[in-house]
């Protein structure tokens, strides 16, 4: 399909779409219209999820229905359905998979990609719309005026907290079964595995915030794999010849899994528990704590171990299993009063074979798991046998390290005194663990309590609404490994982007002016890819809208030449903004403000991230890891904010 320069770039122009929302609500089976969409919009920026709010509203105003927008999926029917056509095909299918009548679309697909935006909201059926109704807490409620405000967070903690109840660790690992959870909010792991849907597209997004913001120590790990100079603990070595002299075997699974626990309890110094749950099931190894206090007394985990002969053996993935095994143990009654205080962080220790890998994991609203080591292969292969003792004498030791971190971690959140979990009230275990920075201007120790995610239903989301403790005073809290810090303080300076309080680590005190650990670089000769901390951003919150939320009719006046002036001031001291779309102009009174400078610094040192999709309104000459340019900026000035 194409489209005309002067349709694409043309605000004025709208578009229509034609829906049949297929559930009990809708009986008569009737096609809904959502008018004056932004064909601008819809032919180049939005997704499928983009409709979220859209069909919501229509699901309340047409239907007195509220709609889960977690349970939302949306099919173009095949072959096209006519409007006068719509009861007799709905008929008898409201409990049916239409994916037998029509092709499912992605969330994330791009409409211009699954509809013909050519001919839509005419006399066909453009989308079939299929969602279940809002839950309430801690039942389903009756009506509508009954459904209470919930907490999104609670309410996907929530939900995998009941469904993982009804999994069997060794059953859901399996190809098939694990396809099926995948592609679930209330049962997917967030651990970059994804299921593909009929249409050939990611059924799920499963990709996370790093781990570190809701528990930083995990960073320690992987730094000390990293660091040349990580020495390990000698004393380990007799241990570690035990692990590297049988970890070859070749065994049944509970032979090669006996074999190996003794050796490796006695290098890590600490006793592994068959800890059983209350459905019955066990990990291959649990190391933990017994803690006990006036309000818990159970076996905190620290590190859960899964063994197979080989990675994939009859269809069942170690990482995985031991994936469910974390939820299955964390899930347990005995651990409900800390499970509910915190995001329960939690390393688990995988091997195939004689392959080993070391994962974090925490469960805040959703469940994330990530890589901390690459695998390390323990087997003695050669006759040259102590590089690779000590490469996995400094695995072990880097495991101990963390084992530890975890010990002392869990005894401070077993004493200190957390709000009561609610199902409507943000809570600190759904949110990054800082909480605290030193202010750049003032030299100020700051305390803040996060409100909510600036996009909760983005699992990728690394923004945060926050107040501080004191005086009550808003803030944009972000998390990046990269972030153009001069530039924005540049724009800061001249009122041109929020005030910049802090960027830096996430201890809160080492600021990026101060500190040369703070700071991230290009790799060398490595094409743009980048390298540096997770850092935490503060910044003034901004009471506004955003260009792509305000119609352009209510744009201020001044909004081009304010946008250009402020890019023609970063381009006079070296810099380029590099992404200058819709969502980054932010309209204050009748202001105009930049935000989001993850990409900005000096022109001809400043790449393209991964990533960047062919569709979402970039110019000729951008893209991924290629050098950002001045006149991309000019470029992109002209196309989304052409002059009055």
């Amino acid at each position: 399909m194409s489209h005309s320069r002067t349709t694409r770039n043309n605000p004025n122009l709208t578009a229509a779409l034609n829906i049949l929302f297929l559930n009990h609500a809708n009986p008569k089976h009737q096609v809904r219209r959502i008018k004056d969409l932004p064909r601008h919009l819809l032919e180049t920026e939005w997704c499928v999820e983009d409709l979220f709010p859209y069909i919501e509203k229509l699901a309340k105003n047409e239907f007195r229905f509220s709609v889960d927008r977690a349970t939302l999926e949306f099919y173009k029917p095949t072959p096209s359905l006519g409007i006068d056509d719509s009861k007799e095909w709905a008929k008898g299918r409201l409990n049916q998979d239409p994916r037998s009548v029509a092709v499912e679309l992605s969330t994330a697909q791009f409409l211009s990609k699954g509809l013909e935006l050519d001919v839509v909201g005419n006399q066909f059926v453009d989308l079939v719309v299929v969602g279940e109704a809002l839950q309430g807490e801690p039942e389903e409620r009756d009506t509508v005026g009954e459904l209470p405000v919930t907490f999104g967070p609670y309410k996907r903690y929530n939900d995998l907290s009941k469904n993982i109840k009804k999994l069997t660790p060794s059953s859901a690992a399996k190809s098939r079964e694990r396809e099926s959870y995948q592609k679930s909010p209330s049962t997917a792991v967030h651990d970059g595995t994804f299921a593909i849907d009929r249409a050939g597209t990611i059924a799920l997004e499963t990709i996370a915030q790093p781990i570190e913001i809701f528990y930083p120590p995990f960073r320690r790990i992987s730094e000390a794999l990293e660091n040349p100079n990580f020495q390990p603990d000698l004393a380990l070595l007799d241990a570690i010849s035990a692990i590297v002299s049988k970890a070859g075997i070749i065994a049944t699974e509970n032979e090669y899994a006996e074999t190996l626990r003794m050796p490796l309890s006695k290098v890590l110094e600490d006793y592994f528990e068959r800890a059983y749950t209350t459905g019955g099931h066990s990990a291959d190894g649990l190391i933990g704590f017994k803690m006990v206090t006036a309000m818990i007394t159970a076996l905190v985990p620290l590190l859960i171990v899964e063994l197979k002969r080989a990675f994939g053996e009859g269809g069942c993935d170690p990482i995985a299993q031991a994936e469910y095994s974390f939820l299955q143990r964390w899930n347990e009654p005995e651990l409900k009063p800390l499970r509910e205080k915190c995001p329960c962080p939690t390393l688990i220790l995988t091997g195939g074979g004689p392959n080993f890998a070391l994962l974090g994991a925490v469960w805040a609203d959703r469940f994330i798991v990530q890589r901390i080591s690459d695998i390390v292969f323990l087997a003695q292969a050669s006759t040259t046998v102590d590089d690779l003792i000590h490469k996995a004498a400094r695995f072990f030791s880097a495991v101990k390290l963390g084992i530890n971190d975890l010990r002392q971690y869990y005894v401070g959140v077993g004493s200190s005194r957390v709000q009561p979990l609610q199902p409507n009230v943000p809570h600190p275990r759904f949110f990054p663990f800082p909480t605290q920075f030193r202010c750049r201007k003032t030299q100020e120790t700051i305390s803040f309590c996060y409100l909510r995610a600036m996009d909760d239903d983005d699992s990728r989301n690394l923004a945060y609404l926050a107040e501080t403790k004191n005086l009550p005073c808003k803030l944009l809290i972000k998390f990046s490994d990269r972030y153009g810090y001069e530039a924005h303080q540049l724009l800061a300076d001249k009122q041109r982007a929020p005030d910049l309080f802090y960027c830096g680590l996430l201890d809160g005190k080492s600021d990026v002016l101060c500190s040369e650990n703070a700071k991230g670089r290009f790799r060398e000769g490595a094409g743009g890819l980048y390298v540096g901390p997770m850092r935490m951003i503060v910044m003034e919150y901004l009471e506004g809208k955003n260009a792509l939320q305000t119609p352009r009719e209510e744009w201020p006046r001044a909004a081009h030449s304010d946008i250009k002036a402020a890019i023609n001031q970063l381009h006079e001291a070296g810099f380029v903004f590099g992404d200058l779309r819709l969502p980054n102009v932010i309209f204050v009174g009748d202001g105009t403000k930049l935000i989001d400078f993850d990409w900005s610094g000096k022109e001809g040192d400043v790449c393209y991230p991964h990533g960047l999709s062919e569709n979402a309104g970039w110019v000729e000459g951008v893209k991924s890891f290629r050098k950002i340019e001045k006149e991309h900026d000019l470029e992109m000035l002209e196309k989304h904010f052409p002059a009055p």
